[in-house]
């Protein structure tokens, strides 16, 4: 076998949260033969898959993962008829870095955001009034019989932290493995550039605690932010364990240091029943749950 497949592997170590018990089994893949290699491995052992990238949006459980967690390290950028294709391991920091050098503007919003470019696209991911999807011009990604598809923007049913990656059920095989992508983005001077990633990263420094955290842990009930109902139920700074709600931003939720999912879990309890009761509104989840 080429791949590298570690048993009862911690999920912390590769949390952005820091939390999460052992898998079963993980592998990091860097091509589709390697992807589909660890598919079959699953499906030989009868157990489930589930695929991450850099894991910032995910919560594991205390109990770890009953099955194979597969790693996309799927490398490379290339910039070609103001194409620029980009593999689904590629970090955000890399892709706004190749933007900031080639003087493509639409990506300012990524600074100091974790995460691999798939892991952005399955959620849709973004911040100050943008996201990934506003530049997406097609999605590759093979399904576990080994089909590559296309999808074009359209295809992809982009939402608000939503996508038809997010939506597919996991539990039953039918999650899609995302390759690369196609983005497009504009010409626009250095300069500019540099003014509103420094813009950015100023909010970010104010709004962003230094803690491990998986970001936003709900989506924003809109026109409302599901931070200031939060703040308004009097509940910033509230801990659980060793996981607390943060005092600069009520929608993230901190891991002091021995933080479990139970903690989490329990805190994000709390918050839905505390907004519910106060304003009757349902908050909903942008956190991945991966219990």
């Amino acid at each position: 076998m080429a791949i590298e497949i570690k048993k009862n592997e911690l999920l912390k170590n590769y949390s952005i949260f820091k939390i999460g018990g052992p898998a079963d089994y993980f592998v990091s893949v860097k091509d589709k033969e390697e992807f589909l290699e660890a598919v079959n491995f699953a499906r030989d052992k009868k157990i489930p898959y589930f695929i991450i990238g850099g894991a910032s949006n995910i919560l594991f459980g205390d109990e770890g993962y009953r099955g194979l967690i597969i790693q996309s390290q799927f490398s490379g950028i290339s910039y070609k008829d103001s194409v620029i294709t980009v593999g689904s391991g590629v970090l955000l920091s890399q892709l706004l870095n190749f933007c900031i050098q080639n003087d493509l503007s639409g990506l300012e919003w990524a600074i100091g955001i974790p995460g691999t470019v798939g892991g952005a696209i399955v959620d849709n991911s973004g911040a100050y009034g943008h996201s990934i999807s506003e530049n997406v011009i097609s999605v590759f990604a093979i399904d576990a019989d080994g089909n590559i598809k296309r999808y074009d923007k359209d295809d992809c049913l982009f939402t608000y932290r939503e996508s038809r990656f997010k939506k597919q059920k996991i539990s039953e095989g039918k999650m899609d493995f995302i390759l690369e992508a196609g983005f497009q983005f504009l010409k626009k001077g250095r300069a500019e550039i540099m003014e509103e990633i420094q813009k950015n990263l100023l909010q970010r420094k104010d709004r962003i605690p230094a803690h491990p955290s998986v970001g936003c842990i709900f989506k924003n009930p809109k026109p409302q932010s599901a931070g200031r109902l939060i703040e308004m139920c009097g509940l910033k700074g509230k801990r659980i364990g060793d996981v607390m709600i943060s005092n600069e931003h009520a929608n993230i939720m901190i891991n002091l240091g021995d933080g479990t999912a139970k903690d989490v879990l329990e805190l994000i309890q709390l918050c839905k029943e505390a907004v519910k009761k106060n304003f009757n509104i349902e908050l909903e989840e942008e956190v991945i749950k991966v219990l």
